[in-house]
């Protein structure tokens, strides 16, 4: 048996049967990532000198709190081979390579939204692990507050009691009793070894907030001795922010002064959301073994074998429907398959019970771009970005988008940001120089594909470089595209129209040359130009929502109601276009003078979609048709832009619009005394 001190090795067996897969140093001691007969674990060790029976006890109280969504579960305690250990569950990094909430921090300021979806899970994993008879963690910080699936997990419960820091002499603390925690994050009665409950935890987590706020410690510290008068003083007046009173109240120095209870610092972020718009994540439910198994094979299994993952996943969504991470994963595979209806209908059910989480929105946004709509796609991913300022995955899909929007000087800022966050992807470093060689920027394409192949293992350079030197040479006929969109964009449609068609001729299924012409045709308002562009789009992807739309609304002004009304049921029947396929029949009715009819099916079409803010547009639209701006404004346009607000989406193209017509609306009626001046659009606008 090695002595307790000597040092493991990458490959090695510790105790003769778990494998060294990788090692890290953490703040107890050294952690082993290890494999044992089954799916990774880590294994925790302690370094110096440690209380054994105090720390035996620790951990086993975390091996007590039992699996929770927001803690990261411990197996067992037991001396392994010449060292005490904790196993643990293994927390792999997220997509953007993050680990921790050190991580985050240390990649720049998350979004408000990501920080109370954090604070959230710290309250609902603190609120169990009281529940299972855990008093106080003692050493809450960012390295043990890991990103597990998209949530923060709480690790290390308790084990620091069980290796009292040090003090040289002069700390002015050495001749009082043993004290544990990391000195930055710890309150002052922690200091002094005094006794200790959720209200040292709430203080060490508010540092961590004023981290995330603002991107830096609370105080410029350079010894021990200013740590500890620091914490003693307590904090200055923060710089204006949404959670500034949060945190302040989070460090006071008394712990008579601070949050009592997770739940009362819960209570104080609902309300800080509220008033922004913003959501906390629902309570996770109690958490089932066999849940959580047929979680971990969806989601490990999606990139091996489909068909597992697919059944786990469809018996996790059955017999739990109330997870939404169940919902996310199903989508997550359908995606994979292409499989978009499919795939849009779980991620929408995701959503629906937690509109929080990046993953779905982000899965949103890639099932839109496929289907070619375009500004649900942009919607999605920024939404995706709200929810989490840091994924580099959606930005990079974000940036597709507006690649094939031809909207490259976006494209290429998004791309550079998520290069920032994420500098080792080599996928987006040909992203973009893909975007930088269509926009005749050679010398700096040349030099992202080169860090692009540094990037990638040996192995894989070769097929790297076929899809780099295909990228090259389809940049001809991609820049025609792009320097057309570009036209469209400055309103040149005349000069964009020529172009266009000869692209056709060269390149007759091109879809993106046929989008963009008969988008520049309906512009100039030429409706039978446009028709045929709009079938040609059509014919070559029967699933363009943009082309069906197009030729309903083509047909209705040449009042040819039945194929209008046929275009109509064909975007009913595309995936996701059901609810503006039933807005666009209510105008179509009332084009057609069946007032009555339209607006019975809208207000029946509201009662089953009730938080779709198209409805309630086009109700308010034909209530001002009608002559009744009050009720446009009251039963229509409010509501729309409520649901908007409520969802996070005041800066949205579709709320400045609707916001627009609930301005005039108002105007309107109280120009005729139908409405007193009091309505305004929901606050944050």
């Amino acid at each position: 048996m090695r002595a307790a001190t000597e040092e493991y090795a990458v490959g090695e067996l510790i105790a003769g049967k778990y494998h060294i897969q990788r090692i890290f140093e953490g703040g107890m001691g050294r952690v082993f990532l290890v494999t044992g007969g089954g799916d990774p674990f880590v294994l925790k060790s302690v370094k110096g000198e440690v209380d054994e029976a105090a720390f035996l006890e620790e951990a086993r109280t975390w091996v007590g709190v039992g699996r929770h969504e927001n803690i990261v579960p411990a197996f067992w305690v037991d001396q392994v081979g010449s060292m005490l250990c904790v196993a643990a569950e293994y927390i792999p990094p997220d997509e953007t390579g993050r680990s921790t909430l050190r991580d985050v921090i240390r990649f720049g300021s998350p979004s408000l939204q990501q920080i109370l979806s954090w604070t959230a899970d710290f309250c609902y994993g603190m609120e169990h692990a009281h529940s299972r008879g855990v008093r106080v963690h003692r050493d809450i910080k960012p390295e043990n507050l890991l990103l597990g699936y998209g949530q923060l997990q709480i690790t290390d419960f308790g084990i620091a009691s069980a290796a009292p820091l040090e003090w040289s002499p002069s700390s002015e603390v050495a001749d009082r009793k043993p004290i544990a925690g990391t000195p930055p994050y710890m309150p002052p009665e922690q200091w002094v070894g005094s006794e200790k409950d959720f209200r040292t935890d709430v203080y060490a987590f508010g540092i961590v907030l004023h981290e995330l706020v603002f991107g830096r410690y609370p105080w410029p510290i350079t010894s021990v001795q200013e740590l500890r008068q620091a914490h003693s003083i307590g904090l200055r007046t923060l710089p204006p922010h949404s959670l500034s009173s949060v945190i302040t109240r989070c460090i006071a120095v008394a712990p008579k002064d601070r949050f009592q209870t997770p739940q009362d610092l819960l209570a104080a972020i609902a309300v800080v959301a509220n008033q922004l718009s913003l959501h906390i994540p629902p309570k996770p439910q109690p958490l089932d073994e066999h849940r959580e198994e047929l979680f971990a094979r969806a989601f490990l299994g999606a990139t091996g074998n489909r068909e597992h993952a697919l059944a786990a996943a469809q018996i996790l969504t059955e017999k739990w429907p109330g997870f939404s991470k169940g919902w996310t994963q199903l989508g997550r595979i359908h995606l994979e398959a292409n499989e978009l209806h499919e795939a849009l209908e779980a991620s929408q059910r995701a959503l629906k019970l937690d509109e929080t989480r990046s993953p779905p929105w982000n899965n949103l946004g890639v099932i839109y771009s496929r289907l070619k709509d375009h500004d649900r796609a942009i919607a999605a991913l920024e939404r995706a970005l709200v929810c989490d300022a840091q994924n580099s995955g959606a930005m990079s899909n974000l940036a597709t988008v507006m690649m094939k929007l031809g909207r490259l000087r976006e494209a290429i800022s998004v791309l550079e940001q998520a290069i920032r966050i994420a500098p080792d992807k080599p996928h987006l470093w040909v992203n973009l120089g893909s975007t930088q060689q269509l926009l005749g920027q050679a010398d700096l394409a040349c030099e992202a594909f080169d860090r692009a192949l540094q990037l990638t293992p040996r192995g894989q350079r070769t097929e790297l470089a076929a899809k780099i030197a295909e990228s090259k040479a389809s940049s001809i006929n991609e820049e025609l595209v792009i320097d057309v969109g570009q036209l469209l964009k400055d309103g040149k449609f005349e000069a964009a129209i020529p172009l266009l068609i000869e692209g056709t001729k060269r390149e007759p299924r091109n879809a993106k040359l046929w989008h963009h012409l008969s988008l520049a045709y309906l512009d100039l308002g030429q409706n039978h130009h446009a028709r045929a562009a709009f079938l040609k789009l059509w014919e070559l992807e029967s699933t363009s929502g943009l082309a069906a739309r197009n030729l309903m609304r083509i047909a209705s002004q040449s009042k040819d109601w039945p194929e209008a009304s046929r275009w109509c049921d064909k975007l009913a029947e595309l995936p996701g276009m059901l609810v503006e396929s039933l807005a666009l029949r209510a105008d179509l009715l009332s084009e057609q003078g069946l007032t009555s009819d339209a607006r019975k099916l809208l207000l029946t079409a509201i009662q089953d979609h009730p938080n779709e803010p198209a409805l309630f547009e086009m109700f308010g639209d034909l209530a001002v048709k009608g002559g009744a701006p009050a009720a446009a404004v009251q039963r229509g346009y409010r509501p729309a832009l409520q649901i908007l607000a409520q969802s996070g989406r005041q800066r949205s193209s579709l709320y400045i619009r609707i916001e627009q017509k609930h301005r005039a609306a108002v105007n309107a009626a109280v120009a005729e005394g139908s409405l007193i001046r009091k309505d305004k659009p929901p606050e944050g606008t």
